[in-house]
């Protein structure tokens, strides 16, 4: 049996009141990523390739040309030769970027409830609709809400006619950061915020146009352009609700009739741009899109179900189901009729 409690209106003899609540709310990371910036990167390369220089060149008048590092002789070094030789300094650029400050944000949630509710003697009911934004700490992360409720309450036949209905109905847009955990072999957006040059810019200008820098050729890719890049958008929608009606036949005799619904419906939809610059290389002009919907109600196994190749079909769908017919006998004993 489904049944949804909600808050019932008031009998008000100056008609219907009106209530309104929200709050407004920021957060932020807490805690943060002990990287090198871009100053300490540069320093550091450049060191590491003085002492491979330094530890090369002594090594050289040390032994002589047919000695190698792979030779026995590697071990009559310094460094071992575990600098960074000058091929390194190529990779340096001139920027100072925090790849995770870059990524994060301050992020703003505001909440609106407004409400209204009345009725007479014999009817009560209340309503009220809801909205909620959250913004994600980071980029292309969030989650929309718009939510509302419906109940109410009647009377009739000096009361032995009773009725109620409520009923909530919401619609949610989730926004996802993809590749926020796993990325394959190339990492996720979070390993490329901790490994990637700080030494680069976010965005570069050349023939080409402004686009995100890429390092091109290696498993490392720009944080921010995963995050920007890829859109990956999610929606559900989920309506909850029951009636009921209680008639009392004769005294100690009472009839009761429960109608029930839950009806959900959701999809998640991913999308990249027509061109973006993956590996240092223009792709092709595309669109790679990817959909998936999910359907369940109160009688039916939740399933996945890709979507059809011709364009959206009808769908029939079972809204509502009368989940049981009671007879409450004066002593409290109670006889199912109806399932």
């Amino acid at each position: 049996m489904i049944l949804v409690e909600t808050k019932r209106g008031q009998a008000t003899g100056g008609g219907a009141t009106f209530e309104y609540d929200g709050y407004v709310s920021t957060s932020s990371p807490s805690r943060h990523l002990d990287v090198l910036n871009g100053n300490e990167y540069r320093a550091f390369v450049q060191g590491s390739v003085v002492d491979w220089r330094a530890d090369s060149a002594a090594f050289s008048g040390r032994h002589g040309p047919a000695d190698t590092i792979f030779t026995k002789h590697f071990g009559d070094s310094s460094a071992t030769f575990n600098a960074l030789d000058p091929s390194h300094l190529g990779s340096l650029g001139t920027a100072n970027t925090n790849w995770e400050s870059a990524l994060t944000r301050s992020s703003i949630t505001h909440n609106h409830n407004l409400a209204f509710s009345g009725g007479s003697e014999d009817t009560h009911y209340r309503a009220s609709v809801n909205y909620a934004n959250e913004q994600g700490v980071t980029l292309s992360s969030g989650l929309e809400r718009i939510q509302g409720r419906l109940s109410a309450t009647h009377s009739d036949l000096n009361n032995r006619l009773r009725i109620g209905l409520n009923v909530t109905s919401s619609r949610v847009n989730n926004t996802y950061l993809t590749y926020e955990n796993q990325g394959g072999f190339e990492g996720g957006v979070f390993e490329n915020v901790a490994i990637f040059n700080p030494t680069q810019p976010v965005t570069v200008t050349d023939s080409t146009g402004t686009h995100y820098y890429e390092v091109g050729g290696t498993t490392t890719r720009n944080p921010i352009a995963l995050a920007n890049q890829v859109v990956n958008l999610g929606q559900t929608t989920r309506t909850l609700g029951n009636a009921e009606a209680e008639f009392d036949v004769v005294h100690g005799l009472t009839a009761k009739v429960n109608v029930g619904l839950d009806h959900s419906n959701g999809g998640r939809r991913s999308t990249t741009p027509l061109r973006a610059r993956w590996a240092g290389r223009w792709e092709r002009p595309r669109a790679a899109t990817g959909s998936r919907k999910l359907h369940a109600d109160n009688t039916d196994t939740p399933h996945l179900r890709r979507p059809s190749r011709r364009g959206p079909q009808p769908q029939r769908r079972r809204w509502l189901r009368i989940q049981q017919v009671q007879v409450e006998l004066g002593s409290g004993e109670r006889r199912r009729l109806l399932h």
